[in-house]
């Protein structure tokens, strides 16, 4: 796996993401944040992005542990 740049880096950029599924959303990045649950420290936060997928008009959130690849189209 190459290395991914921070999340952050790629707000509202065209990507094509691929999941360790092999599921590839193509679409903008409309946001990123981290998930806490509960009382959890900040620092164990999962981070994510949201992807507007074109394809499918649909807004996907993808945590980074699930990312396989992000390239910028």
């Amino acid at each position: 796996m190459k290395e991914i740049k921070l999340l952050s880096d790629y707000l509202h950029e065209d990507v094509s993401v691929t999941a360790i599924n092999d599921k590839v959303f193509e679409g903008t990045i409309e946001s990123y944040g981290y998930e806490l649950e509960g009382e959890e420290l900040y620092d164990k936060a999962q981070p994510y992005i949201e992807v507007y997928d074109k394809k499918t008009g649909l807004l996907t959130v993808i945590f980074e542990d699930e990312i396989k690849d992000i390239e910028i189209l």
